[in-house]
């Protein structure tokens, strides 16, 4: 790559303000959802904490990105902290990584529940739970501490971009790690998904088959829970792995400073902050809570109270229509 350094101020201007508007936004999607999946009592359970840890990653991520990648592409990075630069391009991908994990995790978690239900409790009981979310911290972990000379991640202000060294150490891990694995990952929770979607659509159409009225309406709730689950893992995925496919093939085709950020950097922290945005469209209790300030704040002091009101009227409304 060429050196930009002489890109003009109104084009950083913009770079600037377009992540960081991204990065804060997403930020919010991710942290707030975290805080009610943590809260709400409906998310106690395996697949709630591993959501909340989904969440807490991308969070994290877009922190490093308003704090970090944000002001630095305005200014140019002090030699004085070059070190720092290292280690925080590290610790992005090491939270990048867990959230990935957590996706994986997560798709594991409901093909058990549609393909093996006898067995779901079991399988993913709290104790189980908790071992793997320490096993996503491990290996988040072990992804920082590869953080040495010549074996670098880091932003690059010349280029306005998260960047890999030429070293061996680090094209090692940018091709067969942030890469292959990734994308291997990726595939397999795509799998995942289409095998249970074509499950429990089969097994839906035999039930309302052979229902009533009453149950033909809970089937169809039911149904409307399953769709949204898909399609919420189908678009998180998506969006991750354009990422991926931006960040290490469409940016090798620009030499322009703009595309270069936009197809790295500025993509990077779009698709973190559209796993967030995904979480609260697809989840109506998480939707729920952010009607307002005043209603989150109440939610979080006192969440049963809360959830208990939210239910009373529900269960009034429906009844005034008909």
């Amino acid at each position: 790559m060429n050196s930009t350094k002489n890109v003009p101020d109104y084009l950083e201007i913009l770079e600037t303000a377009l992540l960081g508007s991204v990065s804060i936004f997403g930020f919010l999607c991710n942290a707030l959802s975290f805080v009610i999946l943590i809260r709400h009592r409906v998310f106690r359970n395996s697949f709630g904490y591993l959501a909340a840890c989904e969440a807490l990653s991308n969070a994290l991520t877009l922190l490093i990105f308003a704090l970090w990648a944000t002001p630095w592409t305005f200014m140019e990075i002090p030699s004085t902290i070059q070190w720092l630069n290292l280690y925080v391009g590290q610790l992005s991908l090491a939270t990048a990584t867990s959230c990935f994990h957590c996706s994986l995790i997560i798709a594991i978690n409901r093909f058990v529940a549609v393909m093996l239900p006898a067995l779901y409790r079991q399988v993913f009981n709290e104790r189980v739970t908790v071992v793997l979310l320490l096993i996503i911290l491990i290996i988040s972990t072990l992804y920082f501490s590869l953080t040495f000379t010549g074996c670098e991640f880091y932003f690059d202000h010349d280029f306005h971009a998260w960047t890999f060294g030429e070293q061996p150490c680090s094209q090692s891990i940018s091709l067969y790690i942030d890469t292959c694995y990734n994308l291997i990952v990726f595939v397999i929770i795509g799998s995942i998904d289409i095998v249970v979607f074509v499950r429990v659509r089969s097994a839906r159409k035999k039930i309302m088959a052979s229902s009533g009225g009453n149950a033909e309406a809970e089937n169809r709730k039911r149904a409307g829970r399953e769709n949204r689950m898909f399609m919420q893992s189908l678009l998180s995925n998506c969006a991750y792995l354009f990422m991926l496919f931006s960040f290490h093939v469409l940016a090798r085709f620009t030499s322009a400073e703009f595309g270069l950020f936009m197809f790295t950097t500025w993509v990077w922290a779009a698709a973190h902050a559209a796993g967030g945005l995904i979480l609260i469209y697809f989840n109506p209790e998480v939707k729920g809570h952010l009607v307002s300030v005043p209603h989150f704040v109440k939610f979080v002091w006192n969440p049963v109270t809360t959830i208990d009101t939210a239910t009373r009227t529900t269960a009034v409304v429906p009844s005034n229509k008909y």
